[in-house]
């Protein structure tokens, strides 16, 4: 059986603070009819492509374009009516049978980490956008083998200039960690999924794509829920746009915070120093 997985980033992976990487998985049929409603929905309240970034933004924004517009028009009732046609389109993806998958990445920490321990990390290279490709790529695997030992996967990314080669020499690190001389075979076992069941990577413009932006709509939800308080009006309609997103509690969004990490480095380490014991005893 055939997967896609649509992928989309909130935040900044060079920057400090906290960067997502998120989207949703489902049997590729499954795309064609959602994309249908999705834009149906776009007509019914006369609005463009889906960028949170973009919706969220102060009426004052430097950057103009049709949702600032849309802000103006609205005027005093701008942010109830944000509110029914955000939550319409949640409700849409969670009436489809596809799968949250994504990570929230503590961006100031990894960096930190990685300098400090520069051979904790098996992957040359290997940045915060390296980092958010692989464990998204192995999330949407498990989920896929529950259902499908043998289904292949089609990724697709929104085409961002910034980041886009930098995913796609990523992608083929990955396919070349079964190679590493230091993973061990549990690890390896999982890596071979990338070249054996991850048949292409591709990027594409999301006002073509609804997935995109209901990949946009996850990953940027999902970097605002699990880095802030929940205290504003706004925060606390972020909770339960993400509640809706990961159907209840069944595909949570992962956190990759500073704990989590240092056990990731020290796992990997600790992976390190075995190898290089066995080769300088001769094993």
């Amino acid at each position: 059986m055939y997967f896609s997985l649509f992928l989309d980033e909130s935040g900044k992976t060079h920057q400090k603070g906290f960067a997502a990487f998120c989207g949703f998985v489902a049997p590729s049929n499954e795309w064609g009819q959602f994309g249908d409603v999705w834009t149906s929905i776009q007509l019914k309240w006369d609005v463009p492509a889906l960028h949170m970034s973009r919706v969220m933004a102060r009426i004052d924004s430097d950057k103009q374009d049709e949702w600032v517009a849309i802000q103006k028009k609205m005027g005093d009732k701008w942010v109830e009516w944000r509110d029914v046609v955000l939550n319409e389109f949640a409700d849409l993806i969670g009436s489809f049978n596809m799968a949250a998958v994504g990570a929230v990445l503590d961006t100031t920490a990894y960096q930190a980490i990685r300098k400090a321990e520069p051979e904790d990390f098996l992957i040359t290279h290997a940045d915060c956008n390296v980092f958010l490709l692989q464990h998204v790529l192995m999330h949407a695997l498990d989920k896929i083998e529950r259902i499908d030992k043998a289904g292949m996967l089609s990724v697709l990314i929104d085409d961002d200039e910034e980041h886009a080669f930098e995913y796609y020499k990523s992608y083929w690190n990955l396919q070349k960690m079964i190679k590493h001389p230091a993973i061990q075979d549990g690890i390896k076992r999982r890596f071979e999924r990338i070249p054996n069941r991850v048949d292409q990577i591709a990027f594409c413009k999301d006002t073509f794509h609804p997935a995109l932006q209901a990949a946009d709509m996850l990953s940027y939800v999902s970097r605002r829920f699990k880095t802030e308080k929940m205290s504003t009006p706004d925060e606390q309609m972020f909770g339960a746009l993400y509640a809706k997103l990961i159907r209840g509690k069944t595909h949570p969004v992962q956190d990759y915070g500073e704990a989590e990490l240092r056990t990731i480095a020290g796992n990997t380490a600790k992976t390190v120093r075995i190898e290089r014991e066995k080769e300088d005893d001769g094993c």
